[in-house]
């Protein structure tokens, strides 16, 4: 069952206080993914069909507010 929209905020929340955490815990971005995909994945995930769409945006959002570029598919 998906998670509620409160219950993916809430996760979103989390991620968006880890971020910084993981940028000064490596010296390249390149170990940054990884860590950082290791949280965001589970919540898109976690996401209904309805929110899917919602969450990438925040997940986004939360890398731009980091000055975070994501990589190039």
């Amino acid at each position: 069952m998906p998670s509620t929209r409160d219950q993916l905020q809430a996760h979103l929340d989390a991620l968006h206080a880890q971020v910084p955490q993981l940028l000064n815990g490596s010296d390249d971005r390149d170990e940054f993914w990884p860590a950082f995909a290791s949280l965001a994945d589970p919540i898109l995930e976690a996401a209904g069909p309805d929110d899917y769409d919602w969450v990438s945006s925040q997940i986004t959002g939360i890398l731009q507010l980091n000055d975070v570029s994501p990589p190039e598919a």
